[in-house]
């Protein structure tokens, strides 16, 4: 991987990417790091999951014209990797980056460490999701 590319998607994800932590859905065991990037050119949402994996989803809007949003998610491990990646050309969104990297760090050496697992993993992740809510409120 060039570093160019990693420089380029590090300024796309500092205006269109999202850094979530959540307690998906479908599991209420343990919160998830998860990365996301829109954008309305395919190419380049094709791009980050054929370097990545993820996946891409599309949804039809409207503004001026009908246009499709390409939405790049990724989750967990790899989206720590991609995070670690363009990390050192993100400004907008490093605090998130770094918040999203320490979190799943926090939640390896948990799992790694302590017996019961399961409230560990809940108690980080929730005070990791608080604090990332606290940083997109101060910018």
């Amino acid at each position: 991987m060039y570093e160019y590319q990693l420089a380029y998607w590090a300024g796309l994800f500092d205006g269109e990417g999202s850094v979530i932590i959540q307690l998906p859905a479908r599991s209420l065991r343990y919160f998830t790091l998860r990365a996301t990037l829109a954008n309305t050119h395919e190419g380049v949402v094709r791009g980050l999951q054929a370097a990545w994996g993820g996946s891409v989803s599309r949804a039809h809007y409207e503004s001026r014209e009908p246009r499709i949003l390409y939405t790049f998610s990724i989750s967990g491990v790899p989206a720590a990797a991609f995070l670690r990646a363009i990390r050192p050309w993100s400004v907008i969104k490093a605090k998130q980056i770094d918040l999203g990297i320490e979190f799943q760090m926090a939640k390896r050496d948990a799992r790694a460490l302590l017996e019961d697992e399961r409230t560990d993993q809940i108690a980080i992740g929730a005070a990791a999701r608080e604090r990332l809510r606290l940083m997109r409120r101060e910018a």
